[in-house]
């Protein structure tokens, strides 16, 4: 589904070294989560992470039935799915859109979903998930799955972007 972000973020770059560095793994993973996640870095605009109103969902049209957007309540922290695209929707076979994570999570063991939500809000940083996982059913392959930090006060994770790749299987 490779779709460029063509003329996204501000009209002048901050420099370099004010962005996040682009992790280890962006090298590896889809060209579609490189893709969003470039957009996300834009977004920082020299900050660790953009918040929700940064996003603009008219730059994501093309990844948006791939997108799901997930608030984070915090003490202990607790993930509730705000938004959730058609296509992840049809990888589940049922829409999650204001359930918990901890009890609507699709493919991994709750456990292992939480797991993936509890190291973006530690490090406030992007984390990738490379488990495979067949939609529930069995025709669509769910890998490369990207978790992005957004924060309404620059410091603290308030909602977790997520995009995945999904592929239709012969």
């Amino acid at each position: 589904m490779t779709a460029p972000l063509g003329d996204i973020g501000p009209p002048s770059t901050p420099p370099s070294d004010a962005l996040p560095h682009d992790p280890d793994w962006l090298g590896e993973v889809h060209a579609d989560v490189q893709a969003v996640y470039q957009y996300w870095r834009i977004k920082c605009a020299g900050r660790q992470m953009p918040s929700r109103a940064d996003i603009d969902p008219a730059d994501l049209i093309a990844y948006l039935p791939s997108v799901m957007l997930v608030d984070v309540r915090s003490s202990p922290p607790t993930y509730v799915y705000r938004l959730v695209g058609t296509r992840e929707v049809s990888m589940r076979g049922v829409d999650p859109t204001g359930q918990p994570v901890a009890t609507h999570s699709f493919g991994l063991a709750a456990a292992e979903a939480l797991n993936n939500y509890n190291q973006v809000v530690a490090r406030r940083a992007p984390w990738i998930d490379r488990a495979e996982m067949l939609s529930a059913d069995g025709r669509m392959l769910d890998r490369d799955k990207l978790f992005l930090p957004l924060s309404a006060n620059g410091h603290d994770v308030d909602m977790i972007l997520v995009y995945s790749v999904q592929e239709q299987l012969p």
